[in-house]
């Protein structure tokens, strides 16, 4: 029996995966309890629930709705402009804006507060494994224990545009439909900004995760053809570094093209069929729900071109929940109010109405975007060379 160590052996001993997840991620799970046949397929199922389909240049997948439904018995106190406007219809506006091309409401969940600025309770990462003295006497009282709650702050901001929309151009007011298809254009460009807040300023930040979850590969050492790229060992600190498991990795389509172009991987992922693997398979083999393969663009201010929202160098794992009592890398707090926190209004100006004068359409929202645990991510930068 030979136990020499190749290339290959190596590439056919990390092959032999649990139902998809890596074999020292797999070990990685267990060490938390989890058992890693039960949870593959778990992230199966959540995945054939959610798609027919594995394509990987798609849409993610939202996890709660955020429409406020109205109070029952609720009744307006007059009538004014903005009941003949039909208001209703103009605040759901702000809803039917959301493009899928966003995800800031994916990897930094919404939770909908009463109050602009205050303190919520979310569960504590240490509490449950704190080291008490327990001992207890023949008649001795019991040694109290940690609170398992701590606090996150948030203030939020307000936030929101204008626009306008020329009555002349229909010869009649109030013009439901040209305010509406205004409204969703301000409403796209209002989540855009948002989206730009959320993904380059907080996710693809490194000083956004906690320091010893963050690492920037030097030259050589990324992923598309570095001569001393080791992706498998990168994904496995990075695993091990999180507090929480992983629920989704986010990337640009250039980063998922340079990583489809690493041999090791290829070799490992692509083993059972031809052709390159895809980002979900990419994401399983390290027990990770779902990829984020995002082509979103915006025009930076002052430029007539377009560049990727996303970083098209860096990966980002994160650990996301949409359940407000429980941990998350981010999240997003936002005032209930409109449509998932989204006002629409809409005033006149000009004198009589009627074709003198202009609608202005606004839509806008006070949110703060906070991180509530730094070690629920991983921040790799500089996997494309």
């Amino acid at each position: 029996m030979s136990n020499i160590v190749t290339t290959e052996s190596h590439r056919r001993a990390l092959r032999a995966t649990i139902d998809g997840i890596g074999p020292e991620v797999a070990e990685m799970l267990q060490s938390k309890g989890i058992d890693p046949r039960s949870f593959a397929a778990q992230i199966k199922h959540n995945r054939a629930a959610k798609r027919s389909l594995g394509a990987q240049l798609r849409q993610p997948t939202r996890r709660v709705a955020n429409d406020i439904p109205p109070p029952p018995n609720a009744v307006k106190a007059s009538l004014d402009r903005s009941d003949v406007q039909q208001q209703t219809l103009l605040n759901e506006i702000a809803l039917q804006a959301v493009e899928d091309d966003f995800i800031s409401d994916i990897v930094a969940p919404i939770q909908l507060v009463d109050s602009d600025s205050g303190r919520q309770k979310v569960a504590s990462r240490t509490a449950n494994r704190a080291e008490v003295d327990d001992n207890l006497g023949e008649r001795g009282r019991a040694n109290r224990i940690p609170s398992g709650l701590t606090n996150v702050d948030y203030l939020c901001k307000t936030y929101g545009l204008e626009s306008d929309v020329n009555q002349a151009l229909a010869g009649q007011h109030p013009t439901l439909e040209s305010v509406a298809i205004e409204t969703r254009r301000l409403a796209t460009l209002v989540n855009l900004q948002q989206e730009l807040r959320v993904v380059r300023s907080y996710l693809f930040t490194s000083t956004t995760y906690n320091s010893s979850n963050r690492a920037s590969l030097s030259s050589g050492y990324q992923w598309n053809g570095g001569a001393s790229a080791n992706p498998i060992r990168d994904m496995n600190t990075a695993v091990a570094a999180m507090t929480a498991p992983g629920t989704h990795v986010a990337m640009s389509l250039e980063v998922l093209q340079a990583i489809q172009e690493n041999d090791d991987l290829r070799a490992i992922l692509s083993a059972n069929h031809e052709g390159l693997f895809t980002a979900d398979e990419l994401a399983l083999y390290w027990g990770i729900e779902e990829a984020i393969v995002n082509r979103g663009q915006y025009c930076a201010a002052g430029s007539t071109s377009m560049s990727r929202i996303l970083s098209t160098t860096d990966l980002a794992i994160i650990h996301a929940s949409s359940d407000p009592t429980m941990r998350t890398f981010l999240r997003q707090y936002r005032v209930r109010q409109g449509a998932r926190g989204m006002v629409s209004t809409a005033r006149f100006d000009g004198g009589e109405a009627g074709i003198a004068g202009f609608t202005y359409p606004k839509v806008a929202h006070q949110t703060d975007i906070v991180v509530v645990d730094d070690t629920y991510g991983y921040f790799i930068g500089n996997v494309k060379r």
